[in-house]
């Protein structure tokens, strides 16, 4: 109980600090894009000739795309010396907003972005068997589901649809059947666009994510991964990677029954959104690794429990 107390006391007390304190950050030169977002979380001051280094010990905000004076080159340089932090625009917009810049967004620095692949093989593993060892409690949810499907009898238990996986490789999606008209699922269309025909018991299937429980056996058959870029339907995936710049690299990596996108964003219906939604893919490609899994996973189960959020 100490433990626990002391642990709250501290959180609540770091999150007190975080609304207290903004961190102030000098801009050198003059950035290509907008500083709006980072101001919300920054306090940003505008550095000139009178301003001394002893004031910049937080750190400096460069565009290091953008051209800079000779006057500004030397600040780097002495900021660089006296050990004092360098921030470039793109990169600290990414950590602060928790999604790629497309701003200088190329072939070059996407190419750049090569997932761990001893993680990748190892989440692969830990994924099969954290399936396996929770079968004790998945089977009974998944066959109480089947059975309350079942008795509706209006269709089948289950619905398969055509996806794009890893490589632009296509396979088939399980998912219990969440809406009254079979036909009607297995259509290719937004998800928010089948709202209205989704039955009671789909509604809470879907709020609750428990629809996707079948997608563990994509899992097991190596088609899928509990985490990673939700897979799209194949005529949706082939206009996107028409309309929308660098598309295709979301398919680099597994798709996953929740990703990033879907704890961040939520639905997409349109191109518009789906752009926003592709940022938020490039950025868990770009920073794999098991402490944003963790996030994702401990920020699904939070909707799962509360049904607020998207998939």
């Amino acid at each position: 109980m100490g433990m626990t107390l002391t642990t709250l006391w501290f959180l609540s007390f770091y999150l007190w600090k975080e609304r207290k304190i903004k961190a102030e950050l000098y801009v050198v030169g003059k950035p290509k894009q907008s500083l709006k977002s980072l101001s919300d979380n920054i306090k940003l001051l505008q550095i000139d000739n009178n301003t001394p280094l002893s004031a910049l010990k937080s750190g400096v905000l460069v565009d290091l795309h953008s051209s800079l004076s000779s006057a500004e080159e030397r600040i780097i340089a002495d900021c660089t010396l006296a050990q004092i932090p360098i921030y470039h625009v793109d990169l600290l917009s990414e950590r602060l907003n928790h999604r790629v810049s497309d701003f200088n967004l190329s072939h070059t620095s996407l190419k750049s972005m090569h997932p761990n692949v001893q993680y990748a093989q190892l989440k692969v593993a830990l994924e099969k068997t954290l399936i396996i060892a929770l079968l004790p409690i998945i089977l009974p949810i998944a066959l109480f589901i089947s059975l309350a499907i079942f008795a509706q009898r209006d269709g089948p238990v289950l619905f398969r649809q055509t996806r794009v996986g890893q490589h632009n490789k296509v396979f088939t999606l399980f998912k219990f059947r969440t809406m009254a008209d079979i036909k009607a699922e297995q259509k290719e269309a937004f998800a928010t666009h089948t709202q209205h025909r989704v039955s009671t018991l789909g509604r809470f299937l879907r709020s609750s994510r428990l629809d996707e429980l079948p997608q563990l056996w994509n899992v097991l058959k190596g088609e899928m991964s509990i985490i990673g870029p939700r897979p799209e339907q194949p005529n949706f995936a082939k206009q996107y990677s028409l309309e929308i710049p660098f598309y295709s690299f979301r398919h680099t990596l597994k798709p996953g029954i929740t990703g990033w996108a879907q704890v961040t964003q939520g639905y997409t219906d349109s191109t518009e959104t789906t752009k926003a939604k592709l940022a938020y893919d490039l950025y868990y490609l770009k920073y794999f690794s098991w402490r944003l899994d963790f996030e994702i996973y401990v920020k699904t189960i939070g909707v799962m429990l509360t049904g607020k959020g998207a998939k």
